[in-house]
């Protein structure tokens, strides 16, 4: 995956999910849902996302490496998502995007404005 592969609105997207999946906000979620299946998610493409996963490969591990981030504990995460095939700017891209998650609803809205 280039470092331009992490920008696919809808790989991003299932980040964002992962990472805003435990938000107290009930109408963060809604809007969520609509937004995913306006980038043509199916319900099991969301519910994975939320839950850290996802049906493809690479995109998993993108998901993992951002999960991880956010725990503090990255480097093994790192190490797989390179040999997954995403490269190093992508893993920095998914590791800043990790960091800019939280809170849950102000980063959701950032990202709206974009």
């Amino acid at each position: 995956m280039a470092a331009t592969g992490i920008y696919d609105e809808k790989l991003r997207f299932s980040i964002v999910l992962a990472l805003t999946a435990d938000s107290p906000d009930r109408d963060l979620l809604w809007q969520q849902d609509e937004r995913g299946r306006h980038l043509g998610m199916t319900r099991a493409e969301i519910k994975a996302a939320r839950q850290g996963l996802s049906f493809d490969h690479r995109s998993a591990k993108a998901i993992a490496l951002a999960l991880a981030c956010r725990a503090g504990s990255s480097r093994r995460q790192r190490g797989e998502a390179l040999r997954a095939g995403i490269d190093a700017q992508a893993c920095a891209i998914i590791e800043r995007l990790a960091g800019e998650a939280a809170p849950w609803s102000s980063f959701e809205r950032k990202q709206n404005e974009t």
